[in-house]
């Protein structure tokens, strides 16, 4: 319905994910490639939109685009990284086709910037220089573009940040507490004497630092926190 306001996707599955969203009744395509999508739902007022899992952006646009414009979308939690399991469903392979490397966030995801979006979480990303094979060091860690992206929110002050395990992912993790914007961070590759680090530089600056398992969204963690209690 158009008065939806929350969507929390909180599997990395790709397949599931974009079962809900674009699945069609495989009677009506019996070659199992279904005609390009044009009846998106139309959501001015979400308010909050989580996916762990991929969507590349010329699906995401029509289902955030309404409320960014709208202001009415506050959270918003993608993961950018278009390196899946292949999916097993052809008519999702079929979505899949061509996925988009989103590689300058600000600018790819322009159409999600709503005025009042105050939460931004980013997961499985990377934008080191691949080797000759197209992977990226463990190594090698390049996170500059969401600092960019963090400019596009006047109101922005939480941010939930999941890289994966590369070695200077928690480096990183200095300059976003650093950020002028940021005020809370959710992140889980900080530890040791890492984790000493950020916590007297989160307090110099007056971030709330949090150490958040990846599967748990801020807004989420206190219930998570007490009901594992």
């Amino acid at each position: 319905p158009s008065t939806l306001q929350h969507i929390e996707i909180l599997t990395d599955n790709v397949e599931l994910s974009h079962n809900i969203f674009f699945a069609r009744n495989t009677t009506d395509y019996p070659n199992l490639y279904p005609d390009p999508i044009t009846d998106f739902p139309h959501l001015p007022h979400l308010q909050t939109f989580r996916c762990r899992s991929y969507i590349k952006p010329s699906l995401l646009k029509p289902l955030l685009e309404p409320a960014a414009q709208n202001g009415s979308l506050e959270v918003l939690e993608l993961a950018i990284d278009p390196t899946f399991r292949f999916p097993s469903d052809p008519r999702i392979r079929h979505l899949l086709h061509n996925a988009e490397p989103i590689q300058h966030p600000a600018t790819d995801l322009s159409f999600a910037q709503s005025e009042n979006l105050h939460t931004l979480g980013l997961r499985d990303f990377n934008w080191a220089d691949a080797d000759s094979h197209g992977s990226v060091l463990a190594s090698t860690f390049n996170g500059k573009p969401l600092l960019d992206w963090i400019e596009c929110f006047p109101k922005l002050h939480t941010v939930m940040a999941y890289p994966g395990m590369y070695e200077q992912a928690a480096g990183f993790m200095l300059e976003l507490i650093r950020h002028p914007s940021v005020k809370e961070l959710h992140q889980s590759v900080l530890s040791g004497i890492m984790w000493d680090e950020a916590k007297k530089l989160a307090a110099e600056h007056g971030v709330k630092l949090h150490h958040t398992v990846n599967f748990v969204p801020a807004g989420w963690y206190e219930w998570y926190k007490e009901g594992w209690q």
